[in-house]
């Protein structure tokens, strides 16, 4: 049994998704995982038969692709973004992709929790509900007090350098690394018949609750000079442009995407957002948060507001705030609604995702012919270079053209993520990295070995 994992922000996703690979080689040491960057392994080119292949999203723009795949090969979902009802109208159409959810080779779609069978049609729910099933995700694994030890090393640096630590998490699509024109063709393409322009602007353009946030955070700042605040951006935002928002930095107002967000969480006692799924690590974490979100006239309404203190105005968020921070100590027990997000501190979600893979996929016999970074083809390798830094040349300077190639299809959808976007999500990935993993959970239990087949590909088996 060949499992192929891929990995599209290294921060977000590395750490769970090992998780899941440690569980699947503890069960089973002849399984052997590729741990890929992005969604390579999709390409037809590749050969490859009875792949089990964990797939981030559904996205309508992988339709054909999935299609093609799953012909001799076979996915599984597990989504990175989030519950479905936390999610903007015009997203939930396009990540529900029913047409590959009903192809008998597409197993299982993960959920966080019970209450997201909901979105799915009677219909086809009644016809797939055995691959729908609520596990919770992986990244939840770390919250549990015996694996904060797998972020000692950021801990360590957090704690040192940002005491009194108030953190605030930022979730907008506005600042992407991606120019939000081509989201928006993008969606044109994809959500055919749909008014693009008028979702847009409601679902995705939240800019009045996203200023809202960062003059909070300045304020913040400001009152609470002993305190250090980091305002972290989401992974697709670009971080200069996040930083241009601001008319000004206090010395202890820190604008940083360093690390994921769980060490920050666990070191903070303050949480605050405005509609962020980290949300539920901090409820977990039994953290004091505050929601601010002035204007609710957005898709997200009044979704994520249901943890914490939930303000309108800022004024009143920043004075509770201010008698919880004089408060010598506060506590709060939180009762978690396992319907919502299923989360317990004794039943590992990585576990039980591995557990159904081994026991679906027990006879299977996987193959794959994969290029060694030795063994290229040279002349493919040449166009391909040549042509992505034509794409990308276009791009940077030729923007209108981009536009233009991008709306009629002479640029496909499917390459809707253009480089500077891929790689402000996944910087590098390495041998070591794995390998560190390994070595924290491990404890002598397995021996692992990893080997880099090449630049976007790493072979983790038992030895």
């Amino acid at each position: 049994m060949i499992v192929a994992i891929p990995i599209e922000v290294k921060e977000r996703e590395l750490y769970p998704k090992l998780l899941i690979c440690y569980y699947l080689l503890k069960f089973n040491s002849k399984i052997k995982i590729l741990l890929t960057k992005s969604s390579i392994l999709l390409n037809k080119k590749i050969k490859k038969k009875n792949l089990i292949y964990f797939e981030k999203s559904l996205s309508k723009h992988k339709i054909e692709n999935h299609k093609e795949f799953l012909k001799n090969n076979f996915i599984v979902s597990l989504d990175e973004e989030g519950p479905f009802y936390h999610w903007s109208n015009i997203l939930k159409d396009n990540r529900i992709n029913l047409k590959t959810i009903d192809n008998k080779n597409f197993k299982f779609f993960f959920l966080w929790g019970e209450n997201e069978k909901k979105f799915f049609k009677k219909d086809i729910f009644n016809k797939n509900k055995n691959k729908i099933v609520s596990v919770g995700h992986p990244k939840f694994d770390f919250l549990i007090k015996k694996n904060h030890s797998f972020f000692k090393k950021e801990l360590d640096f957090i704690k040192k350098k940002y005491k009194k630590l108030i953190f605030i998490s930022s979730s907008f699509f506005i600042d992407s690394i991606m120019d939000e024109r081509i989201y928006k063709i993008y969606l044109e393409k994809t959500q055919s018949g749909k008014k693009i322009d008028e979702k847009f602007s409601k679902d995705l353009n939240d800019t009045g609750n996203y200023f809202d946030l960062i003059n909070l955070s300045v304020e913040i700042a400001k009152k609470f000079s002993d305190h250090n605040i980091v305002f972290r951006p989401h992974p697709r935002q670009d971080i200069d442009k996040v930083k241009s928002r601001f008319s000004e930095i206090p010395k202890n107002l820190h604008i940083l995407f360093k690390y994921t967000s769980t060490p920050w969480i666990i070191a903070s006692k303050f949480y605050i957002h405005s509609h962020c799924t980290t949300v539920h690590e901090a409820y977990f974490l039994k953290k004091k948060i505050y929601c601010l979100r002035p204007n609710l006239n957005i898709s997200y309404k009044k979704h994520l507001t249901e943890y914490g203190n939930f303000f309108q105005n800022k004024k009143f968020l920043i004075n509770d705030l201010s008698k919880e921070i004089s408060k010598s100590k506060s506590s709060k027990k939180n009762i978690i609604n396992q319907k919502i997000i299923k989360f317990s501190p004794h039943e590992e979600s990585s576990k039980s995702i591995a557990t159904k893979i081994i026991k679906n996929f027990r006879n299977i016999r996987s193959e794959i012919v994969l290029e060694n970074s030795k063994k290229k083809n040279y002349l493919k390798y040449f166009r391909d270079y040549m042509l992505s830094n034509l794409k990308k040349i276009i791009y940077l300077r030729f923007r209108n053209l981009y536009l233009f190639l991008f709306k009629y299809s002479f640029i496909s959808a499917k390459y809707i993520f253009t480089k500077d976007y891929k790689v402000n999500k996944i910087k590098s990935l390495d041998k070591k990295d794995i390998l560190d993993f390994f070595k924290k959970i491990n404890k002598g239990r397995i021996r692992v070995d990893c080997k880099k087949i090449n630049e976007d590909i790493f072979e983790i088996k038992c030895k």
